[in-house]
């Protein structure tokens, strides 16, 4: 018997706390990340994604322009993948963001940032997929399966990952992980308060 209407989505939504930390189980990976891109002379944040993923690089503008107040950008993976324009990505950390990590003009120009001698960091849920294969670095989201379409886990990882990559490279790493652990408290807490409300605005 199928499943009813949004109840893949409903079940994925209570696996965000939990999702948020695990994420941050890999706390000292993004420290190290974080500590390496500043010893490279990190000057500008290139960040690539589609959908979803890419919506979530426009919170880490704000999250590597306000923290340690680097230069940072959603960058446009057609001009490297498909106009080959050879942008000078020397002195750049590439943060590429995929939950599959198997997107594959994402995958193309974390293989040409690299060759460009561009620091590169691949953010998935898929440690050994390609795209951690073609970056120096891997983060994992640690959100686990999804199966929605909408990759709801996934998303609030990738915010959350951007975010305390963002806050290890201003050294204000451990105050955030702490807000980090504290927002999947208060989610675990709020969501069965939330979910009657949802589904009456629903019907």
């Amino acid at each position: 018997m199928p499943d009813p209407p949004g109840a893949v989505f409903h079940a994925e939504i209570r696996e965000q706390p939990h999702a948020l930390r695990a994420l941050l189980e890999h706390d000292a990976d993004f420290a190290r990340v974080a500590a390496t891109a500043r010893e490279r002379g990190t000057s500008v944040v290139r960040m690539v994604g589609h959908g979803s993923s890419d919506n979530a690089a426009s919170y880490g503008v704000y999250a590597f322009g306000l923290l340690p107040r680097w230069t940072a950008l959603r960058d446009s993976i057609t001009l490297t993948a498909y106009y080959d324009a050879q942008l000078e990505l020397r002195g750049s950390t590439v943060v590429a963001l995929s939950q599959s990590g198997r997107t594959p003009d994402v995958i193309d120009y974390v293989t040409r940032a690299r060759r460009a001698g561009a620091y590169t960091v691949a953010l998935t849920n898929d440690p050994g997929s390609d795209l951690a294969g073609e970056a120096e670095e891997v983060l994992p989201l640690a959100a686990g399966t999804e199966r929605a379409v909408a990759a709801s886990k996934t998303y609030l990882n990738q915010v959350a990952a951007l975010g305390l990559l963002a806050a290890y490279a201003a050294g204000e790493g451990r105050p955030f992980g702490t807000g980090i652990r504290a927002t999947a408290d208060l989610l675990e807490e709020l969501l069965p308060a939330l979910e009657p409300l949802a589904r009456a605005v629903a019907l």
